[in-house]
């Protein structure tokens, strides 16, 4: 144990700092939520559509559905959690949607599945999956905010990696309706009381030592509260939408597709699925590569690589259809989009601090709703209409490099980052 002083008196504080126990808590949401979800829902869908008798469009508008509720719910959720305890929202979240879970192993029909997937699945994610945990670690964390969002964005990627043929085999063996059953007594008897007995707020709440700011940093940015307006009117807010929309919107579109895109240029379905396995890896390993970057760097050079990475990738799928140019265009998109979550949270806090931070990632969402949400259909109208993808990806292409000029709005984040970082130059003297 290490001794600290605070004002005269004498403090035990552990050698390892307790906001990575918090980091710990947060991958772990990550993992289950997106396991629960993101990487089942592929799985589960064409059992449920033919029980539901419905076809597998009808029940695709449900997983809209729930990105719209969540974008639209962003603003508010993300200000409940900078004026409520993130703990609190946290609980609430999962047993709302451990409930939600229950009553989908009911579902009887499509308006059913609808009302159920937008109200209770759709409201919860952003809570539990996403703001939640991005800003109980901007709460606990400062000099090392990159690197701990980066750790627990690889839960989802995990996940991705570990979790489809647990989730396949479960369905097996308890039919849709039980893998419902099983995922919502999980998280109302398991999640919530953890989540209860060991999330803490902040290190103040904790009764331990905040991490060090560094050496002459004024906290004074961290704290500010934002007015809704303020920041509307902030250049870094529609720098933060401009790339993060465009990268998760070509994300989607490009991963939704490109296996039928692999298969129709000729490749054998292993051979595709290795292609979606070689961007998954990348992307789980670009996640704490991007948290060590913008910790010690310009947080715009780290943007910068990953908007390029995703371009040149979608360049690539232009112009060869050859299978080793193409594993290489997998791993490029995959390093680009691994460093999309942690570089949004990151840069986010860096502009507006940690006292705003669930506000303003809450109201990013209904600006980038309309690119996430029109990328996937395109890009099978495009097929549907030329026979092909060429036309999609190279509108993705363009749209992925023309997003680099919101780089150049990102000024506060950046003068930010070089205060923090030459504060911690200064301090290691």
């Amino acid at each position: 144990m290490a001794t600290t002083h605070d004002s005269g008196q004498s403090r035990l504080t552990p050698r390892i700092y307790a906001g990575w126990s918090m980091v710990g808590l947060a991958f772990g949401l990550g993992f289950l939520t997106n396991a629960f979800y993101a990487y089942s829902r592929g799985i589960w869908l064409p059992p449920l559509a033919s029980e539901l008798e419905a076809d597998r469009f009808q029940v695709s508008l449900a997983f809209s559905l729930v990105s719209v509720v969540a974008a639209l719910s962003g603003p508010w959720i993300g200000g409940l959690l900078d004026r409520l305890p993130v703990r609190r929202v946290l609980i609430i979240a999962a047993l709302w949607l451990g409930l939600g879970y229950l009553l989908l192993s009911l579902v009887a029909n499509l308006l059913m599945l609808y009302l159920v997937m937008g109200t209770f699945l759709g409201l919860a994610f952003v809570a539990l999956a996403d703001a939640g945990p991005a800003k109980l670690v901007v709460n606990w964390f400062r000099s090392r905010r990159g690197m701990a969002l980066s750790i627990i964005a690889m839960g989802a990627s995990t996940a991705g990696v570990v979790m489809p043929p647990v989730i396949a085999a479960l369905i097996e063996a308890v039919g849709w309706r039980g893998q419902f059953v099983v995922f919502g007594v999980i998280l109302l008897l398991v999640v919530a009381p953890l989540l209860a007995r060991f999330v803490r707020n902040d290190p103040q709440e904790a009764g331990v030592e905040p991490e060090p700011a560094p050496a002459g940093e004024d906290d004074g940015d961290d704290e500010r509260i934002w007015t809704r307006g303020e920041f509307l009117r902030s250049a870094d807010f529609w720098g933060i939408v401009l790339v993060f929309g465009v990268m998760l919107a070509t994300f989607g579109g490009t991963s939704t597709h490109l296996f039928a895109h692999m298969t129709d240029v000729g490749h054998a379905s292993g051979r595709a699925a290795a292609v979606l396995s070689a961007m998954a890896a990348a992307a789980l390993l670009a996640k704490p590569l991007f948290g060590f970057m913008i910790d010690r760097y310009d947080p715009r050079l780290s943007v910068a690589l990953a908007v390029g990475c995703q371009g040149v990738a979608l360049g690539l799928l232009l112009v060869t259809h050859a299978f080793e140019p193409l594993i290489f265009a997998a791993v490029l998109f995959g390093l680009g989009y691994g460093g999309m979550v942690p570089l949004r949270n990151a840069i986010t806090a860096l502009a507006f601090g940690r006292s705003s931070f669930g506000s303003v990632s809450g109201t990013l969402r209904p600006f980038q709703l309309p690119l996430v949400v029109a990328a996937i259909p395109f890009a099978g109208w495009v097929f549907d209409r030329f026979g092909n993808y060429d036309l999609a990806f190279g509108l993705f292409c363009v749209l992925q490099l023309a997003s680099g000029l919101g780089i150049l709005l990102l000024g506060r984040a950046a003068a930010r980052s070089a205060r923090l970082r030459g504060a911690l130059r200064s301090g290691s003297r």
